[in-house]
């Protein structure tokens, strides 16, 4: 009978890379070494650049594993809440769809309206903020007359719609200009609540919905 006896790891060989060739010994015997990359490389049988990556290196022990850099799982304030509005035909002619889409929690908040301006758009964030439970930090809209000025009017009074978010301590940012929107978030929920309202009719009057 042939007895095998099982090899206890050493401390340091625990702490060591998976596919590691080295122990911390030899990285710091390399490391201490005047020997050339040939001579060290044939000593140890391992490859030249091994031997090199650790003459560069400070220290014996394995790299740290992972990103360089911690990645935050925490959306960005600038995907907190997305606001867009577009028409849509229904039964009873052309409404306008204002869509808010908190993409923390998913809540989306929907209103209906005959017209699409200014101070619909900023009764709309009124409303929004009144149903929300909790406080918006920041609001993305494009760059669409009713929500913001345009640069022909840089001159004219603050907008309606920045007055309200100022008024409740919200930032207002917007997509580049003439770059297409793209959040895939909104183009959905847009489908989704098209083809509700398309095939049903309604009225001109406002309507609201949270889903």
């Amino acid at each position: 009978m042939i007895k095998c006896e099982k090899k206890i790891p050493s401390r340091e060989e625990l702490w060591l890379h998976g596919c590691a060739k080295t122990t911390e010994t030899t990285r710091r015997a390399i490391q201490n070494s005047k020997e050339s990359i040939a001579k060290l490389s044939k000593y140890y049988n391992l490859n030249p650049k091994t031997i090199v990556k650790w003459k560069k290196r400070l220290f014996a022990r394995d790299a740290d594993m992972g990103p360089k850099h911690a990645r935050s799982t925490v959306l960005t304030l600038e995907e907190e809440a997305v606001i867009v509005a577009f028409q849509v035909r229904t039964e009873e002619g052309k409404l306008y769809l204002f869509v808010a889409i908190d993409r923390t929690s998913k809540f989306t908040y929907v209103e209906l309206h005959n017209t699409a301006t200014k101070p619909i758009a900023a009764e709309f964030l009124r409303n929004l903020i009144k149903t929300l439970p909790y406080k918006i930090h920041t609001i993305l809209t494009d760059n669409g007359i009713q929500f913001t000025n345009q640069k022909r009017h840089k001159y004219a009074f603050k907008h309606i719609f920045d007055r309200v978010c100022t008024d409740n301590g919200i930032e207002h940012r917007l997509t580049k200009v003439s770059h297409p929107w793209t959040n895939g978030q909104v183009e959905r929920m847009n489908k989704t609540l098209k083809n509700a309202t398309v095939k049903k009719s309604v009225s001109p009057a406002t309507q609201r919905a949270s889903l």
